[in-house]
């Protein structure tokens, strides 16, 4: 049983040391001809040094960017700003960030706001768009399928 555990922990170590991010070449176009125009996820830090044409980058919201650990200490926000501004250097044509109103978490719905960081934006940069119209009787959360 305890070589079970740590061929698991072994395992783990390797596999969070690869991501498709590796697929990459500098410009931050895949390797390989047959995957370029596919989606690609990655986290901030993983894309740090690479670019792409378009970047989405979501929850930019107070608890996620930044995130509810930090405290309100200067260097600890700051640090966080800093993880932002990799984010947004990584668009060479298309930068799209978004926040929700309301999301799930911890199996309650949660009021949400953009992040402090967004009012840091110039305002001709900023475009706001329109809110989905709620459905009646709907309530956020996962649905049963």
């Amino acid at each position: 049983r305890e070589r079970e555990v740590y061929e698991l922990d072994a395992f783990l170590d390797q596999i969070s040391l690869v991501s498709d991010v590796d697929a990459l070449d500098e410009q931050g176009q895949r390797k390989s001809a047959s995957a370029r125009g596919a989606v690609q996820l990655s986290t901030i830090h993983a894309a740090k040094g690479l670019e792409f044409e378009h970047v989405f980058v979501t929850g930019v919201e107070e608890g996620l960017l930044p995130h509810y650990y930090c405290t309100d200490d200067g260097e600890e926000v700051e640090q966080e700003r800093r993880l932002l501004y990799v984010a947004m250097t990584r668009a060479k044509e298309q930068l799209v960030l978004t926040h929700t109103a309301v999301r799930a978490r911890w199996g309650k719905v949660a009021l949400c706001e953009g992040s402090r960081f967004l009012g840091c934006l110039p305002q001709e940069l900023k475009r706001a768009v329109a809110r989905l119209p709620r459905r009646r009787n709907h309530r956020p959360g996962w649905r049963q399928p």
